[in-house]
């Protein structure tokens, strides 16, 4: 008995020893990186050659040589050039015209960095003071994932040559490739953005700082660089870099103006999506609600409660323009029986329009505007954090909800960008049209969706003290546009004192960053709320049968958005 003890006590420390915390996922992203300091390799070096004393036939047959490799080349034939550089370079090794040549021909020929490599330590004893052989021999090691011997010999190479702006993106992306070296990329383009005179490096800069989620600088750094573009990739970065810091003011009318100068750019598209999602929309939004009802010919009576897309101040504007019904190939127009309030439809179905399948089809006309700095006032809705918890769907005492919250809630900064960033890092989007609990998500965070995002800003919200509550609706994107989808979306708002209700999209801010965080723009369509009794359907059913008739009613929506000017 004592063994059988002592070898569950093993067993249970080993658990403990090897367990996986589930929440590790959710903090790549505040992994800093080490960002260390550059120190070059010690590069290569090769004697010079001594004067080799030839007889002037010996000579003269080299040059022939050379000659030959030269048009060679000329034709693109550059095995047949290295061939007969080969030779030359053999007979008459302290001619560094040969090596030159020869040098150049190997760097058209795939596969042979590593001679190109050689011959281009040779060139630099040759001509030490040259930046393009070290520049050569770098961009050889780069084909060959040398990361670190490349970054040493363009650092040689912008020794020589430090404002050439060709060695420092060099030099910058070596050390990009080999990982770690953040701060020191930020230097050096710092350092030579100045003395760029295409913008391309000030443009890098931008791109570091962006991918460090650092707005205040990557926008200066492109602002800088557009101011002497030409060709428009800082002016569209620029867009990019204003739209994910959340700085939307004057943002549509920038993008105009992008567009027109730089319409060929192929960065033109992104700030084309930009502009929709900022400039006031116009949709005609048709909703087709299939109810499929098992057993139908029992039915008695069939209502149908239908809730209105809501009116919301300085957002959207929605109107019924067409209601029907469809059954067995009958389409019947729909009058609304009364008004339950301003919010809910009533429908009552007709004997004749009772079948498996009914289709009610709404059509509606959907204005929206770009509000910056939602705050959205509704005293409908509880603010009570205990209230607000007890949805069995937050898992809200859930081990890992737990430890995750702890473990944002010790990060530096403000809570819920935190979160944002943990949820963003820690999940993968995939459509699942389940809406699973929290608790599920820490197992399945590679097909989670935005139900499953929004759920656990929530939850975390809650835990913080931040009444919080999920949003049901429509995103508009140009892959949904006159298509038939049945994929609405989700996304959060927290309620904030002083502030109201503040709209925040986890599931768009992994890609979006700060769009849509306190931000309601054209492209986002609200539906309501999830309910005190935790349903966030839009279409009820009401029906009459006998006791045991097996009667059953499941509904599916189906979404069609397209401009308005288009109907």
């Amino acid at each position: 008995m004592k063994r059988i003890i002592m070898l569950c006590l093993l067993m249970f420390t080993l658990t403990q020893v090897f367990a996986v915390d589930k929440t590790d996922a959710f903090f790549t992203s505040f992994d800093v990186g080490s960002n260390k300091k550059y120190k070059p390799l010690q590069i290569d070096t090769t004697a010079p050659f001594d004067k080799v004393k030839v007889d002037a036939q010996t000579y003269n047959e080299c040059v022939e040589l050379n000659r030959r490799a030269i048009e060679a080349m000329e034709n693109s034939n550059y095995g047949l050039a290295e061939k007969l550089l080969q030779k030359a370079c053999a007979i008459l090794p302290s001619e560094k015209t040969f090596w030159n040549n020869r040098l150049i021909a190997l760097n058209n020929i795939p596969n042979m960095e590593l001679d190109a490599i050689k011959v281009g330590i040779v060139m630099m004893n040759f001509e030490p003071g040259n930046y393009k052989y070290p520049y050569s021999i770098g961009t050889n090691y780069m084909v060959l994932g040398q990361y670190e011997k490349a970054a040493a010999y363009f650092f040689h190479s912008k020794s020589i040559e430090p404002k050439n702006p060709d060695i420092i993106l060099k030099f910058v992306r070596a050390l990009e490739a080999l990982g770690g070296y953040e701060e020191e990329i930020v230097s050096v383009l710092k350092d030579s953005a100045n003395n760029d005179d295409t913008g391309y490096l000030s443009y890098l800069l931008g791109l570091t700082y962006l991918g460090k989620k650092e707005y205040g600088p990557a926008i200066k750094a492109f602002e800088n660089a557009k101011n002497i573009d030409k060709k428009g990739f800082a002016h569209y970065a620029y867009i990019r870099a204003r739209f994910l810091a959340g700085e939307h003011e004057n943002l549509a009318s920038i993008c105009k103006d992008t567009i027109t100068a730089f319409p060929n750019d192929q960065n033109k598209m992104t700030a084309v999506k930009i502009l929709r999602s900022l400039s006031p929309g116009d949709y005609k939004f048709t909703e087709t609600i299939n109810i499929d009802i098992k057993n139908a010919s029992r039915l008695g009576d069939l209502e149908l409660y239908y809730r209105n897309i809501p009116n919301i101040d300085k957002h959207q504007k929605a109107e019924v323009i067409s209601a029907e019904l469809i059954s067995r190939g009958i389409v019947q127009t729909v009058s609304f029986a009364d008004d339950l309030g301003a919010e809910v439809k009533k429908i009552v179905v007709s004997r004749k329009m009772l079948s498996p399948r009914i289709q009610l089809k709404i059509v509606h006309r959907i204005k929206t505007v770009a509000t910056f700095n939602a705050r959205i006032q509704d005293d409908s809705f509880s603010k009570n954090i205990k209230e607000l918890s007890l949805d069995e769907r937050l898992s809200f005492n859930d081990k890992n909800l737990i430890r995750l919250y702890e473990r944002i809630d010790k990060q530096p900064g403000n809570f819920l960008q935190n979160a944002l960033m943990a949820i963003g890092r820690g999940l993968e989007y995939r459509e699942n049209g389940v809406e699973y609990p929290v608790e599920w998500i820490f197992s399945n965070r590679a097909i989670s969706d935005c139900t499953e995002y929004s759920m656990l800003l929530i939850a975390l919200a809650l835990k913080k003290g931040y009444p919080a509550r999920m949003a049901n609706g429509f995103l508009i994107t140009t892959d949904n546009l006159d298509k038939e989808t049945q994929i609405g979306h989700a996304w959060c708002e927290v309620f904030l004192d002083n502030k109201g209700w503040v709209p925040i999209d986890p599931t768009l801010y992994e890609k979006m960053d700060l769009a849509y965080f306190g931000n309601m723009l054209s492209d986002q369509i609200l539906f309501g709320y999830m309910d005190s009794q935790l349903n966030s359907s839009r279409l009820k059913a009401s029906y009459s049968t006998a006791k045991n008739s097996g009667v059953r009613i499941d509904m599916t929506n189906s979404y069609k958005i397209s401009d308005w000017s288009r109907r």
